[in-house]
């Protein structure tokens, strides 16, 4: 039985060799993250990417799960599943086509045996919006989860009936999805839909899925982001990739700058209890990643606007 898991990128590689290359190149913190996963740091396409960075970062808050939790809605074609696809090795994040069962997240007593949770650091389940189709699945999955999701408290069962203790972990949760097919029962255009995070809760409405719950989710996620971008990610792939240790660097550089980052938390008094909270954080992600302006960018996403790309600037150098 495993009940600790080891990383297999051991050590990482000095950050120097990236620091040189990035200056050289006139790169931002971003640009080098698109490219170390083999993809042309192209400003098109953070339009898509910079919601899927969010989560990839831990910024501890007390009585809090120190990640952003992300929600993600694109066409087909974007690169979703193969950004956290190529990174999951790395920062020990597994991908998931299906909701896992309590056993398999958590811990089955039954086997004496410690589930994902507590194994890897970050949830990525793909085809949510497939997934949902069956309400319960949601509902079930919900009930095991909805604790861990808000402050990493997870509660090892060996029945419905019986809790045996609690253990903390912080998880990064990440659902994508596709806006065809089944989402087309509400359109972008819909006057009703104001924000992404309308969208979702209208979404899940016509599933069957009950308000309460809905807004309990919402609640638990950092960013919903519902993209109509139209690219295909093929035009976008490079013939490299860097190698495991100078990406797990890279990572770790920058979660070292979004911990030290200062932020104006005036800009983001906007929002209350808990999503000021997300505001915080993502804007100290955005700013060690050079996305400016961190604060404006930061609060448009958490609210779920659509139009929060407006604010990014464009101030970057492409390389030769």
């Amino acid at each position: 039985v495993v009940y600790r898991y080891q990383v297999l990128v051991k050590e990482k590689a000095d950050i120097d060799p990236l620091l040189k290359l990035k200056k050289e190149m006139g790169l931002k913190n971003w640009q080098l993250l698109l490219m170390s996963v083999g993809l042309y740091p192209s400003f098109e396409l953070l339009r898509l990417y910079l919601p899927r960075f969010i989560p990839l970062f831990k910024l501890p808050i007390p009585n809090m799960n120190a990640y952003n939790h992300m929600l993600q809605f694109t066409l087909p074609g974007t690169g979703k599943t193969m950004f956290y696809s190529k990174l999951s090795l790395i920062i020990n994040y597994e991908i998931l086509t299906k909701f896992p069962s309590r056993a398999r997240l958590i811990a089955d007593a039954a086997k004496g045996k410690l589930g994902l949770i507590f194994m890897r650091d970050g949830i990525v389940i793909d085809a949510f919006d497939k997934e949902i189709s069956d309400k319960q699945t949601l509902e079930e999955f919900f009930t095991y989860t909805e604790t861990g999701m808000s402050n990493g408290l997870w509660s090892l069962e060996k029945s419905s009936s019986v809790e045996l203790k609690q253990e903390y972990k912080d998880v990064a949760f990440i659902f994508l999805g596709n806006i065809e097919g089944t989402l087309d029962i509400i359109k972008l255009t819909n006057e009703s839909v104001t924000s992404s995070r309308q969208y979702l809760l209208n979404f899940l409405e016509k599933q069957g899925i009950s308000k309460n719950l809905i807004l309990a989710l919402l609640d638990r996620l950092a960013i919903v982001d519902i993209n109509d971008t139209t690219l295909d990610i093929n035009d976008y792939v490079t013939s490299y990739m860097m190698r495991a240790n100078y990406i797990k660097a890279l990572i770790e550089y920058i979660q070292d700058l979004a911990v030290n980052a200062q932020i104006n938390n005036q800009t983001l008094k906007e929002l209350r209890g808990r999503y000021y909270h997300y505001g915080i954080r993502t804007a100290k992600i955005l700013r060690a990643l050079e996305i400016e302006p961190a604060e404006d960018i930061a609060l448009k996403l958490v609210r779920g606007d659509f139009d929060w790309f407006s604010s990014v600037q464009k101030k970057v150098k492409s390389p030769e």
